[in-house]
């Protein structure tokens, strides 16, 4: 059994100071202070936050290792700052058959990598008009979708689509029977499409102003769309990616999403992708560099002057979302934790709650951390 004590503990409806937490693989007690046991070691958190592990829903990858080739390398980057679990995403860019293989990769990974919660699908039937092209083009056929299900063996567990492909309604049918909830992005849509995707099961929406909306306007007027009809939806959550430089997410919109979703509709994500052999980043090593967090550093993903993803972690994208939001740390943490958990039904993480599993972090104001725990082992 271990203790943290004296610490500014984060719990999904509170934060209590001066508090106790008890572990071993799974949560003990988590509470006002109590007096250790005498066979307990104990570490001292005083003026550190103690909350639960990041919870990153839509990854591609971490350094320069992707989920689909190398998905333990991808998640010990991801874990050594703070993600205990991530949902490994495959990019609507793959090759078609690739695809299939990498969805395979992963869940063989995931018998030996517990913190690979489960398949992020992102797409792969998306508007080609919507986001960074992509070499491939998946068609939208019903056979695709049933072989791309299956060779996620069941841990698919969240599935993104453009509300305007032709021929959609079939393949939202067959993952509401496979149980693979929807987000909606890389695509427009009206309200007609928009309630489709709400029939069969739609409760994200994918890395929310990003790629996503019709921003045509007739004789002055813009158009109503997929932004909208999101901020307007409060059964639908919305993946936020905060940049140092606010590039995928304006502050500005960052904070009008808080107004229109409320604090608990709102998850950050990292939409990480591997580095390349061109990127300007300043390491290739096998962990990303621990320095205080700056709102200098460069964590964008740019090919050809384009935005494409980021390279970001989860400490240092709650950072940036603090930093763009004015929230206080405690409500932006949970946004990188328990929403996400409580949108996909994952209760026993992203929450300090006696019986969940011990996913902890142990940081101070700005995210900068001191100590990772995975299922009670201490990683860093």
């Amino acid at each position: 059994m271990f203790t943290i004590q004296n610490a500014r503990l984060i719990l999904p409806d509170r934060v209590i100071e001066n508090g106790t937490l008890l572990y071993d693989r799974t949560i003990r007690y988590a509470g006002p202070f109590i007096e250790p046991s005498q066979d307990t070691e104990v570490f001292d958190a005083r003026g550190l936050y103690v909350g639960p592990g990041f919870f990153d829903i839509h990854c591609h990858g971490g350094g320069p290792n992707s989920f689909g080739d190398y998905p333990e390398k991808a998640a010990a980057w991801h874990l050594s700052h703070g993600t205990t679990s991530v949902l490994a995403t495959l990019s609507y860019g793959d090759e078609p058959e690739n695809r299939l293989i990498r969805a395979g990769r992963i869940c063989d990974a995931m018998r030996d990598t517990p913190s690979i919660a489960g398949i992020h699908l992102e797409g792969p039937f998306k508007n080609p008009k919507f986001g960074f092209p992509g070499k491939y083009q998946t068609p939208a056929t019903v056979e695709y979708a049933k072989r791309l299900f299956d060779a996620c063996r069941g841990q698919a567990k969240l599935m993104m689509a453009a509300p305007d492909v032709e021929n959609l309604e079939p393949i939202l049918a067959l993952a509401r029977a496979y149980g693979i909830p929807l987000a909606c992005g890389h695509g427009s849509a009206t309200r007609e499409t928009y309630a489709m995707m709400k029939r069969y099961g739609l409760i994200n929406a994918t890395h929310h102003y990003c790629a996503s909306g019709d921003y045509t306007e007739r004789m002055g007027v813009r158009k109503v769309a997929m932004d909208e009809l999101v901020d307007l939806d409060d059964s639908v959550y919305a993946e936020i990616i905060p940049d140092h430089l606010g590039a995928h997410v304006a502050p500005e919109r960052i904070r009008l999403c808080i107004r229109c979703k409320g604090l608990s509709r709102i998850h950050v994500i990292t939409d990480s992708v591997p580095f390349t052999e061109d990127d300007a980043s300043d390491t290739r090593t096998e962990q990303p560099p621990r320095k205080p967090h700056s709102s200098d550093d460069c964590d964008i993903h740019w090919v050809d002057g384009k935005l494409d993803g980021s390279e970001l972690t989860m400490d240092k994208a709650c950072y940036n979302m603090k930093r763009h939001s004015g929230l206080p740390t405690e409500d932006v943490w949970r946004m990188a934790s328990i929403n996400p958990a409580r949108m996909l039904g994952m209760s026993h993480i992203g929450r300090l709650e006696p019986g969940c599993d011990a996913d902890i972090l142990i940081a101070d104001e700005d995210f900068n951390l001191h100590m990772v725990i995975s299922k009670g082992r201490r990683v860093l």
